[in-house]
């Protein structure tokens, strides 16, 4: 981003090699690179942790490939904001923006979606459960693109001003990530719902309220249904929900990004 000529990263520091941050501009090539560096060697370890694909019994794959879906979460809700609000925001208005953000989404959502259907196979994971997570990264990814363009947008029209720093736009994934799952550890450590901690329901709302946790909730075993794992109505409801906001969201953005371009703004 750049204030008063000088271009800043993140954390408002000036590159001290060069005149500005342009080597860190080679996209949407070098991100799809480390992005899938990053999914891929997270499945490979998790899967090496575990035995090795075919290695291990259906419960040694369980709390390495949860991780796996953990990690999967925090890359999509934060990672990949960081990286896109440490650079310079794309040129063009909010069509530019929205433009480069949906390659963006699809350079995310292409090794994810790769890395979880093969769990069928691999984890002998229910196809049910799996497409249920594949929903609900792609979900929660339409609403993080949602408000990454939204984030992108605001700081290229306002010259990034006091108050509307990229780190301020980082707390709000932030908050995304973890609002849910702390707001239950605080509320049944309470004692509110008249639920302990040590007391799981048959469906974890909080969970499937984070793009972190939801996958957790998704996998989280249920003997009590005749398996290990098993497809619940309401995962794919939490993740439809969240998916049409994220819809919502850019439908919205879209009509803005042609009201601004017919205005001559964009």
């Amino acid at each position: 981003m750049t204030t008063g000529g000088r271009d800043l990263d993140l954390f408002g520091r000036a590159p001290t090699k060069t005149s500005d941050w342009s080597h860190r501009r080679g996209e949407p090539r070098w991100f799809a690179l480390w992005w899938t560096v990053f999914v891929l060697s997270s499945a490979m370890i998790a899967l090496a942790s575990a035995g090795g694909p075919f290695g291990g019994s259906f419960e040694s794959y369980q709390p390495a490939l949860r991780l796996l879906m953990l990690g999967l979460g925090c890359g999509v809700a934060l990672l990949w904001p960081a990286t896109r609000l440490s650079q310079e925001p794309p040129e063009g208005g909010l069509s530019g923006v929205l433009s480069s953000v949906l390659m963006d989404l699809i350079v995310v959502q292409v090794p994810v979606q790769a890395v979880l259907l093969p769990l069928v196979v691999l984890a002998r994971w229910p196809l049910g459960v799996v497409l249920t997570l594949g929903l609900h990264a792609l979900a929660w990814g339409v609403l993080v693109g949602a408000i990454l363009s939204a984030a992108l947008a605001r700081i290229r029209w306002r010259g990034k001003p006091d108050g509307d720093h990229a780190w301020v736009w980082m707390l709000v994934f932030f908050a995304m990530v973890l609002a849910a799952p702390m707001g239950e550890i605080v509320i049944l450590g309470a004692g509110a719902t008249g639920r302990s901690l040590d007391q799981p329901s048959l469906v974890e709302w909080w969970w499937l309220m984070s793009p972190a946790t939801g996958g957790l909730e998704i996998t989280r075993p249920r003997p009590w249904a005749g398996a290990e794992l098993a497809l619940v109505h309401e995962h794919v409801v939490a993740a439809a929900i969240v998916l049409g906001a994220g819809l919502l969201a850019w439908t919205g953005l879209t009509i803005g990004a042609r009201v601004a371009r017919g205005r001559g703004r964009a």
